[in-house]
């Protein structure tokens, strides 16, 4: 069965996979240059026990629920969305992993059922960095599912502005990625 929608967005990034990854994966750098989710928290008392016994160091890891700061372009100027958005950390891949797809890297969350009931409405998030060739560079995807009935609303009220959000995150991601190269 097909999802309610799906939006995408991807960039082509001279940099090397790697580097493109640890952005990604490192929290504290997206204030510095993710307009969509400049903030990312973790949620302890949401988050699985192996993902919070260590001191939070800013690194996505999988079993977190992260409390999402999320921004849009509104009218031309970028503004907070109230409530942001609860998210469960559920996909976490490098090419060095068991079993893992060679020259592909993967970070991916789900809307938590804390946020809402699954029966309603379930999201998931992919971010994948895919190595070129010649592995100085790379191409960044992005996607998303919405299913459940409330995705019908979502699509029909915000579905451009989480569009317009994935590209901003791809451009600020190529954008900082390129830097120093």
């Amino acid at each position: 069965m097909a999802s309610v929608f799906n939006p995408t967005a991807s960039s082509t990034i001279a940099a090397p996979p790697e580097k493109v990854f640890a952005l990604l994966v490192d929290r504290s750098t997206w204030p510095r240059w993710n307009t969509f989710i400049p903030r990312a928290d973790v949620v302890p008392e949401l988050s699985a026990p192996s993902s919070t016994t260590t001191p939070d160091d800013g690194k996505v890891r999988l079993g977190q629920t992260l409390k999402f700061t999320v921004q849009a372009r509104i009218f031309g100027s970028l503004r907070n969305v109230p409530g942001g958005s609860l998210e469960l950390v559920n996909v976490l891949s490098t090419p060095d992993d068991a079993g893992a797809e060679r020259g592909v890297w993967r970070v991916g969350w789900s809307q938590s059922p804390k946020m809402m009931p699954d029966w309603l409405m379930r999201t998931q998030r992919v971010n994948e960095v895919v190595a070129d060739a010649g592995g100085s560079g790379c191409t960044y995807r992005t996607y998303m599912t919405f299913d459940g009935p409330m995705a019908y609303v979502v699509k029909w009220l915000t579905g451009w502005m989480i569009q317009d959000g994935l590209i901003m995150w791809a451009e600020c991601l190529k954008e900082e990625a390129e830097k120093d190269v």
